[in-house]
């Protein structure tokens, strides 16, 4: 006989924008700085893109560190304000050193600049781990029912999709005709990234009613021990591992070439054009994140109905089909069709964040079942160190793909068309691969609604009758 499931109440509206609107923070902070750095640093002060590359991904080498740790403390440090004030704190911190990232004085040599933009970036991904870490686990929590967690996350999902707007006419904003310079552009535009971060991350932090939940069966052990044994259950999850794994293919798929698509806005479609090409760069960043903005909630329609996995392979299906018309919508003759792959990978990366958050939280409870250990926090430290570890090596990889193409800075328009068809190559190839590849992995995901259900039943009989998981 199946266990009758008792269901959480459904979230009020003001409690999804709450928490939605720390992702705002999250992603402006995480984002934001790619956003800028390769024009402001290689194309406004001759920077080696691979210099650029390394300057934002070894700030992530630190996260995978940071991440981890800080939801272990946030699993186990008690608060008045819970979890909430990390995410507070994170987003203080975040705020200060991404806008001094943009004030670096003039004049510095290649190693000076390399070294400012890695510095800051070290210390505003530093806050970005506070403040994203505890958030994530903190959205865990706040409802048990498999679907009101997808509608939550959808509500996240809008957030960043507004975000990404914001930041993604970052490049076209330094070019308004009041600013003498990109440089003098980037210094405004990069201040009022940072007051953003701040005003939403605090926002969130003090608008978010945690939901109280009882004891988990067994007490976590303390110190660096505990956080490792934490850990240890974490990496040994083979639901979390599946996912996981998926979602770095996607990061290090799609983001590596991120850097890449620009360079063939400007050089190829628009033969140089810089201003021309930021308005169609912006244009893009738009159509993914408008795109994600009306997508939010189909794609929590259809999880619905079809389940968050199988619904998962569908919309990164759809991702796969806007790769793939890379090849002809990229076009000088007609440079609009530029913004047509956008929209397809708005489909799958806003099911990706949307589905693989509301997954993560399913393989939370699943876990508390089966160790009656409850690592929230970890899992969400884990989930978004998979996401960073991912963007690393993406980060990393851009810049060395730049080179490998035989871009160079100094020959302006004159690129030749052999470099020009190789950025398109890489472009098209390597993100073709580890879509594919995050589909296939997908397929051997176990966790499905019906199993949820009964292990939510089971635990519910076991904690009514004063007993633990088993």
């Amino acid at each position: 006989m199946p266990c009758i499931v008792q269901k959480s109440p459904r979230l009020t509206v003001r409690a999804r924008v709450a928490y939605g609107v720390g992702n705002f923070a999250s992603l402006t902070t995480g984002y934001g700085i790619g956003s800028l750095a390769n024009f402001v640093f290689n194309l406004g002060l001759g920077v080696n893109p691979a210099l650029v590359g390394m300057a934002q991904a070894i700030p992530r080498l630190v996260d995978l560190v940071t991440d981890p740790l800080t939801g272990h403390l946030s699993d186990t440090l008690r608060a008045r304000w819970g979890r909430r004030v990390f995410v507070a704190a994170g987003a203080i911190v975040s705020a200060v050193f991404f806008a001094a990232i943009w004030l670096f004085p003039t004049g510095l040599s290649e190693r000076g600049y390399f070294l400012w933009l890695l510095g800051f970036s070290c210390a505003t991904y530093i806050g970005w781990s506070l403040l994203s870490v505890p958030w994530q686990a903190l959205g865990f929590e706040l409802t048990e029912d498999y679907h009101e967690r997808t509608r939550l996350m959808a509500a996240a999902t809008f957030f960043g999709g507004l975000a990404g707007i914001f930041y993604g006419w970052s490049y076209a904003a330094t070019k308004l005709p009041w600013f003498d310079s990109t440089i003098e552009g980037a210094r405004w535009v990069g201040g009022a990234m940072a007051l953003s971060i701040l005003i939403s991350g605090c926002a969130s932090a003090l608008y978010v009613k945690e939901r109280p939940v009882s004891e988990p069966a067994q007490s976590h052990t303390g110190g660096l021990r505990g956080f490792g044994e934490a850990a240890g259950r974490v990496l040994a999850s083979g639901p979390f591992r599946i996912m996981g794994g998926a979602v770095a293919l996607m990061c290090i798929g799609v983001f590596s070439v991120g850097s890449i698509g620009p360079y063939i806005a400007i050089y190829y479609i628009k033969a140089g054009n810089e201003v021309e090409a930021a308005v169609l760069i912006g244009a893009a960043a738009t159509a993914w994140q408008g795109t994600s903005l009306l997508l939010a909630a189909p794609v929590s329609w259809v999880s619905a109905r079809v389940g968050k996995n199988r619904a998962l392979i569908l919309f990164l299906a759809v991702a796969l089909v806007g790769n793939c018309l890379k090849w002809v919508c990229y076009q000088a003759d007609h440079p609009w069709l530029f913004v047509v792959p956008s929209i397809c990978f708005a489909a799958g990366f806003t099911a990706l964040w949307t589905l693989t958050t509301s997954m993560t939280a399913d393989i939370c409870d699943w876990e508390e079942h089966r160790t009656g250990l409850r690592d929230r926090g970890t899992f969400a430290g884990f989930y978004v160190w998979v996401i960073k570890l991912g963007s690393t090596l993406a980060f990393a990889l851009g810049g060395v793909l730049i080179n490998l193409t035989g871009f160079d800075v100094a020959k302006g328009t004159a690129q030749g068309a052999e470099t020009l068809w190789r950025m398109r190559l890489v472009d098209f190839g390597l993100p073709t691969v580890c879509i594919a590849g995050a589909m296939l992995l997908l397929l051997l995901y176990p966790l499905t609604e019906l199993k949820l259900q009964e292990m939510r039943g089971r635990l519910q009989k076991d904690e009514s009758y004063g007993g633990t998981p088993t």
